[in-house]
């Protein structure tokens, strides 16, 4: 298994919350969540910051996580990511 915790800093609540409209219109969880090998892909929000998003990635393998940084809404997730300026933290974890 191999997690992901990543989390996405805006400038302001509005823009988070804009962000993750954009992430849901576009599908990227529910397609993210169909692809070989995901266990979970969830979007959470933090209690003590009104303009980070939380995002946690379970994948079966690290092949399954690096196979889903090929596809298309991957691709579009990094232009949505530009788009609305956002900096990011990631924290993995293997066993």
């Amino acid at each position: 298994m191999t997690a992901l915790i990543l989390t996405y800093h805006l400038k302001d609540e509005a823009t988070r919350v804009a962000f993750y409209h954009a992430l849901i219109d576009n599908n990227i969880q529910a397609l993210t969540q169909k692809e070989d090998g995901c266990v979970k892909y969830d979007y959470y929000l933090p209690c003590h910051c009104a303009s980070d998003l939380l995002l946690v990635e379970i994948w079966e393998s690290p092949a399954h996580q690096t196979a889903h940084t090929q596809q298309a809404h991957f691709a579009k997730t990094q232009a949505l990511k530009a788009q609305f300026g956002v900096t990011m933290d990631c924290e993995s974890f293997s066993r």
